[in-house]
């Protein structure tokens, strides 16, 4: 496998970063058909990404090393979700350290409805990186809406707040192997709306989940206005507003 040699990296002119962020080299795990269909692709520079084909046998110890990533997880993603669900359908995007080895990785394929993505698997070497990395999604695919699921404890909620605007779908998810996740849509560049009934759900209780759930399934709409902190507590906030995008 070859490696890409050592730039030094670049400080962003005027304060802002580029689509890419110049510190850091980009990656993509996907097929190459399915690289021409990411809208947001021809504002890169061609020579800040690199694209690796995961059926290509080449793509092995590439692939060994995006793994590493999840790794110290305690329940790490497989590699076949990764390439079923995301690599073969999607993309698996990411950002390289001066070595050109993965240091983030997020995973997202497109739905059934045109301009939205699902995502899973948001990791990284550090919270500043893992916003990175989320902001590289959204640059490539442009979405409309892009919705995921994250366990409140551990998981990317804030993350994805910093995106735009996050509505909780569902409060408590039986269907999913851990119940105790959010499962969230993201309207980025959106700003929340506010004005409504705030409420503090301890998301360490399941039975808070579960009340906050059966006031969804009942109707009321919440979006997220902070995700969980070290204490476990969710704060949301009661609307009636629709978003840009599902309007």
């Amino acid at each position: 496998m070859s490696r890409m040699p050592h730039t030094p990296p670049v400080p962003p002119e005027n304060g802002r970063e580029e689509p890419g962020f110049p510190f850091f080299r980009v990656y993509l795990l996907c097929t190459p058909e399915r690289v021409p269909l990411l809208p947001g692709l021809p504002a890169f520079d061609p020579n800040r990404i690199r694209v690796i084909d995961p059926r290509s046998l080449t793509s092995d110890l590439f692939v060994d090393a995006v793994n590493a990533v999840v790794s110290g997880d305690p329940k790490p993603v497989p590699r076949w979700a990764l390439y079923d669900c995301a690599e073969t359908t999607g993309v698996v995007v990411g950002c390289l350290d001066h070595r050109g080895l993965p240091v983030s990785l997020l995973a997202a394929t497109p739905t059934t409805v045109e301009g939205e993505w699902h995502t899973f698997t948001l990791r990284a070497h550090d919270p500043g990186l893992a916003i990175r990395t989320a902001r590289l999604m959204v640059d490539l695919t442009r979405p409309r809406a892009v919705t995921a699921v994250s366990p409140y404890r551990g998981g990317s909620i804030d993350v994805f707040t910093m995106l735009g605007r996050v509505m909780l779908v569902t409060a408590y998810t039986p269907a999913h192997s851990e119940p105790m996740s959010a499962t969230i849509r993201v309207h980025p560049g959106e700003e929340r709306p506010t004005g409504g009934e705030v409420l503090t759900v301890d998301t360490r209780r399941e039975e808070a989940l579960r009340r906050l759930q059966d006031e969804i399934e009942s109707g009321d709409r919440y979006d997220i206005a902070a995700g969980p902190g070290i204490d476990g507590l969710l704060s949301v906030e009661k609307t009636d507003a629709p978003s840009r995008g599902d309007a």
